[in-house]
């Protein structure tokens, strides 16, 4: 069996948008493709991608003591 931390270093593909609340702060929302729910949010597109990969932690680790298949990521090949 695979453990959470095999699943985090893989090229999972991160979804990152600006948002805006009701009081016209600004910020980010950052959320992996392949795992569904799995997002997070911050200030800046760093801290937003920094607090979904402890989302994405939480995340595989909840469906690996769950029994629960984790999708691989979509992309297999070599990033730039």
């Amino acid at each position: 069996m695979r453990s959470a931390e095999d699943y985090l270093n893989q090229p999972y593909h991160i979804v990152l948008t600006p948002d805006q609340d009701d009081a016209g702060r600004t910020g980010y929302v950052a959320e992996i493709e392949e795992l569904p729910g799995c997002i997070s949010q911050g200030e800046t597109p760093d801290e937003a991608v920094q607090n979904l990969h402890d989302a994405m932690r939480g995340w595989i680790s909840v469906a690996l003591e769950d029994g629960e298949q984790v999708p691989e990521p979509s992309f297999r090949g070599r990033t730039a």
